[in-house]
């Protein structure tokens, strides 16, 4: 008991003291976490890399080299830089099916800045088959995560990144998972050919995923005209939503033009002031589409 304790002491102190100049340990941190443990799985492993993936299976969490205030080495991001120094193309594949989700990981990273020709494949497969979470951490951000999103962000992020191959991780993203950040990725910014309007239906409508509910109203409004309607006022009556999320709602909503929306809008308006933060800007906008809620 008393060693569950202060692990959680540890990383309640982790997260909450990013200001703070200390040497923070964040690989010790991830040992002491009274969390799943780690696997170590050395089958398949060539002999040269057998320290450097004990390594990282020890620590048992993605760091992405971004330190944390007071954090003066992200421990396994150093030791990804020594694997991705040794280990040969042939080697980094076969790691890609190690059983721990770290190395595996680590390896699929290495293989995308080698501009490896089927990174698209090991992507997939984590989608399909890597569905358990690890220990991420960004700075300061500790989160728990399929491998997918890491990998993905990764590239996304990167200044070497290409459309080609971009568009061919978005595409399977929309068919083989409903992890919500990978799919507000893949919905950012694009536009998909015809051929993935079916899918991205069975997302909005079906998965009732919001990203893909924003997509087609940007995107094909007038072909789901009624069933966005309906999607947007299901949203609105959702408790809590920030600011942002209920101004974009409404607009989507007034957009339509319908006046048969309107009381619903001054109702909801009426109910939920978190609109209050911008209330000069969205009377104006509402003005503008001919609903004024001072007249109720």
């Amino acid at each position: 008991m008393m060693k569950l304790l202060a692990s959680i002491f540890l990383i309640v102190l982790f997260l909450f003291s990013c200001n703070k100049k200390e040497d923070i340990s964040y690989a010790k941190i991830i040992d002491d976490l009274p969390s799943e443990k780690a696997v170590l799985d050395s089958k398949n492993v060539p002999d040269y890399l057998n320290e450097v993936v004990l390594k990282i299976s020890k620590i048992n969490g993605y760091e992405n080299g971004v330190l944390a205030k007071g954090q003066i080495k992200s421990a396994n991001f150093e030791n990804f830089k020594e694997l991705k120094s040794l280990a040969s193309t042939k080697d980094l594949v076969l790691l890609t099916k190690n059983k721990n989700n770290v190395v595996a990981l680590y390896a699929a990273i290495a293989l995308l800045e080698a501009k490896y020709n089927d990174i698209d494949k090991v992507f997939l497969d984590f989608l399909k088959n890597r569905k358990s979470r690890v220990e991420t951490q960004n700075g300061c951000v500790i989160s728990k995560e399929i491998i997918a999103v890491p990998f993905y962000r990764n590239y996304f992020f990167s200044e070497k990144k290409e459309e080609k191959l971009l568009r061919k991780l978005d595409s399977l993203v929309l068919y083989n998972t409903s992890e919500e950040e990978l799919l507000r990725y893949a919905f950012k910014n694009r536009l998909y050919p015809s051929h993935f309007k079916k899918q991205i239906e069975k997302l909005a409508f079906k998965s009732k995923n919001e990203d893909a509910i924003l997509y087609l109203s940007n995107w094909h409004k007038g072909d789901y005209s009624l069933a966005l309607q309906n999607e947007f006022k299901d949203l609105l009556k959702k408790d809590s939503l920030n600011y942002y999320l209920f101004e974009t709602y409404i607009r989507e909503l007034v957009r339509f033009n319908n006046i048969s929306n309107n009381d619903f809008i001054k109702k909801t308006l009426k109910k939920d002031t978190v609109w209050k933060d911008n209330e000069i800007e969205m009377i104006w906008f509402l003005n503008r589409n001919n609903i004024n809620i001072d007249n109720d």
